[in-house]
């Protein structure tokens, strides 16, 4: 049975993961540069950096990292939210 903390957690886990996994494929595809000059114009900002070349494994690795961080802040946001609603 999944309590609300860990339910909390797999959802922004997999947010996290879905959105870190949209910005490697745009990486792998050529597409993350022009992305992220365009943004960095709209808010008037000069970047002079270059987006490095796609790598497999390290987008895996960039992903999972991602997931397991934000499971961990979903998960202790849910159980703070449990203790204090408890509390009431």
């Amino acid at each position: 049975m999944c309590t609300f903390p860990q339910r909390l957690g797999l959802t922004l886990g997999t947010f996290a993961a879905l959105a870190h996994a949209v910005w490697a494929l745009f990486i792998a595809i050529g597409l993350a540069q022009p992305l992220m000059v365009g943004i960095m114009r709209m808010h008037f900002i000069e970047e002079n950096r270059n987006v490095s070349d796609f790598f497999l494994g390290d987008a895996i690795v960039f992903i999972f990292v991602s997931f397991v961080i934000a499971y961990g802040f979903g998960w202790v946001l849910g159980t703070i939210w449990e203790r204090v609603n408890k509390m009431k």
